[in-house]
């Protein structure tokens, strides 16, 4: 692994805070300690994580604003706030991937469902991963739209 991603640039994309997701930290560690030049870009909704730093570990972050999510808020959506949602997201999500554009990296990895769409788009025919693997459609508020996902990952 370490011969084939040295000197690279990567992009690590998750949508949501850096500050307590393991699995991210633990891949972006071991791609950083392989050689590659690592960028972790991240999306949340607190105000003190905004911006960009180098982690302890010594790979850059970037994380941007988005919407606080609907759990946060105490909040269930019905078809007209889901609607009003889509459209409250589309400028972070924009944000979001013209900050993994602007990094013009080898390699793009998208974490989770949400920031995939954003990464395919940032990467312009790049090569991309995407392993969600902890997404689980059971008994989560993806229930409801499994089909959905299960479609927009077959098509990513």
């Amino acid at each position: 692994m370490s011969q084939s991603l040295q000197g690279r640039k990567v992009v690590m994309a998750v949508w949501g805070s850096l500050r307590h997701d393991a699995r991210v930290l633990r891949a972006a560690t071991t791609v950083h300690e392989a050689g590659a030049e690592l960028v972790v870009v991240a999306a949340s909704w607190r105000a003190e994580e905004l911006g960009e730093h180098r982690d302890e570990r010594g790979f850059r972050v970037v994380t941007v604003a988005r919407p606080t999510p609907w759990k946060e808020m105490n909040r269930q959506p019905g078809l007209w706030a889901a609607i009003k949602r889509a459209f409250e997201l589309l400028p972070s999500g924009i944000g979001f991937m013209r900050a993994m554009r602007r990094e013009r990296a080898d390699l793009y990895h998208a974490h989770d469902i949400q920031a995939l769409p954003w990464t395919w788009l940032a990467a312009r025919g790049r090569p991309y991963i995407y392993d969600a693997h902890e997404i689980s459609t059971d008994g989560t508020a993806y229930t409801r739209i499994a089909r959905f996902v299960s479609r927009l990952e077959s098509f990513f």
